[in-house]
């Protein structure tokens, strides 16, 4: 059995208990954090360009139109490779209980009603009030030019379903709120992060 220091020297080899180890784990996590952000930007500039172009933003998902996440795929390819978070299992994701992803380990998915077979997997959300043909209702936005309050609306987001009604809405409040105010929405196109 070797001595209490060869011991010690042999756990260190192996990585047990060597110093390094959290700040590794902290800068892989950081490294994680980073990549996320891109994705959301990426897929936010793509959502962007999208309403630019068709001088709308997107449509609800229903029997005849298929849910956001296809419209910015099929607009834009580039958007299947950042569809998922960096945290996320990358080949195809564990199911969820029903649609809902059980954490940022795992996706959200949402079955095509206009592709026969094709299931959508996604880690990001989408601000439902962005949904373009609820345009009857103050509250929902039908273009990224009717948004008031750019730094606290989110756009897009972390998430474990497709889409969020953000509540109490902070989608267009009439005041800046405290606590809208401390909201951080990675990958907002207006926040700058």
């Amino acid at each position: 059995m070797p001595s209490g220091k060869g011991l010690h020297a042999h756990r260190t080899a192996r990585g047990d208990r060597h110093p390094l180890l959290p700040a590794l784990g902290q800068a892989k996590q950081k490294a994680i954090s980073i990549n996320c952000g891109n994705h959301l930007e990426q897929l936010a500039l793509a959502g962007q360009m999208y309403s630019s172009d068709y001088d709308k933003c997107f449509a609800y998902e229903n029997m005849t139109n298929d849910i956001w996440l296809s419209k910015l795929i099929d607009y834009q390819a580039s958007v299947e490779a950042v569809r998922l978070c960096p945290a996320a299992n990358a080949t195809n994701p564990p199911p969820a209980s029903g649609y809902h992803a059980n954490d940022m380990k795992s996706a959200w998915k949402w079955n095509s009603y206009v592709k026969p077979g094709v299931i959508y997997w996604g880690s990001y959300t989408l601000n439902a009030y962005f949904y373009s043909d609820f345009s009857a209702s103050p509250d929902y936005f039908t273009k990224f030019s009717t948004v008031s309050s750019t730094a606290i609306t989110p756009f897009l987001c972390d998430g474990i379903w497709a889409d969020f009604w953000p509540s109490p809405p902070v989608a267009r409040p009439k005041t800046c709120s405290p606590a809208a105010s401390q909201l951080r929405w990675a990958g907002s196109p207006w926040a700058g992060t």
